[in-house]
C-alpha cells in the first residue's frame, strides 16, 4: 500500500484531534504524518514523537522529521507497526 492510501485510512479520525498545532508543529507541518501519528497513538501521540525509536537509529522523531531520510523512516516505521 503506498503512504498516500495508508495516510487516507486516518484522515477522519485526524478531526478528533485536540491538538492538532501541537502535534503538527512537532512533524514540521506534513499533515499526513500527523494524521498517521494521531491515528496510531492518540493522546500519547506527543509523547512518540519525544521518544527514542529503535527503528529511526535511536533518535526521536521529532528530531527524524527534520531530514529527508528521516520522513521517509518516520513513514515507514508507521506502516510497519501492527494494527
Amino acid at each position: 500500500m503506498s503512504w498516500i492510501k495508508f495516510s487516507n485510512l486516518f484522515k477522519d479520525e485526524w478531526d478528533d484531534c485536540p491538538f492538532k498545532k501541537e502535534l503538527l508543529d512537532s512533524v514540521d507541518q506534513d499533515e499526513r504524518i500527523a494524521w498517521v501519528v494521531y491515528g496510531s497513538f492518540l493522546g500519547d501521540s506527543l509523547g512518540w514523537m519525544n521518544r527514542e525509536v529503535p527503528d529511526l537509529d535511536g533518535k526521536k522523531p521529532i528530531e527524524a522529521i527534520k531530514t529527508e531520510s528521516g520522513k521517509s523512516k518516520i513513514k515507514s516505521t508507521l506502516m510497519s507497526m501492527p494494527r
